[in-house]
C-alpha cells in the first residue's frame, strides 16, 4: 500500500516502485482501491498516464472526503481488463472466472464473498 498525494485536477501518482512491480505502462487500465481520509475505501478503475497519473472521479473523491493535498491510502488490485485481486484473501483471478463486487466498492472471490455480493462475470 502506497500513500500518495491528491492534486489539483483530482489524480493520485502511483508510485514507480508499484507501477515496476505490476508493469504497469502508459495506456494500460488499472483497477486500485483507495481509501480516502475519512477512512472509507472506493474501487478506482482508469488508464494510466505517461507520468503515472490516474484520476479518482469526483464522485469518489467526495465519497472519501478527499480534497487537493490529501494523503490517500492505494493498493494495486489489478492492471488490465480481467486482471484482479480478491480484497479478502490476496488471491488473483481473472475476470472469466467468478467475482462478486459488493456494493460497486470491493472485488473479492466467490469463497470470500457474502450474500450481500453480486455476480459481475
Amino acid at each position: 500500500m502506497t500513500s500518495p498525494r491528491l492534486d489539483s485536477k483530482g489524480r493520485i501518482v502511483v508510485p514507480k516502485e508499484d507501477r515496476d512491480v505490476w508493469h504497469i505502462e502508459p495506456d494500460d487500465a488499472v483497477h486500485l482501491r483507495v481509501t480516502g481520509p475519512n477512512g472509507r475505501t472506493r474501487s478506482v478503475r482508469d488508464t494510466i498516464d505517461s507520468r503515472g497519473r490516474i484520476v479518482v472521479p469526483k464522485d469518489k473523491r467526495d465519497d472519501l472526503n478527499a480534497t487537493e493535498g490529501d494523503t490517500l491510502d492505494v493498493t494495486v488490485l489489478g492492471v488490465e481488463e480481467g486482471d484482479y485481486i480478491c480484497e479478502d484473501c490476496g488471491d488473483q483471478y481473472d475476470l472469466g472466472k467468478v467475482l462478486v463486487l459488493n456494493n460497486g466498492d470491493r472485488i473479492v472471490c466467490a469463497a470470500c464473498s457474502t450474500p450481500e455480493d453480486r455476480v459481475i462475470s
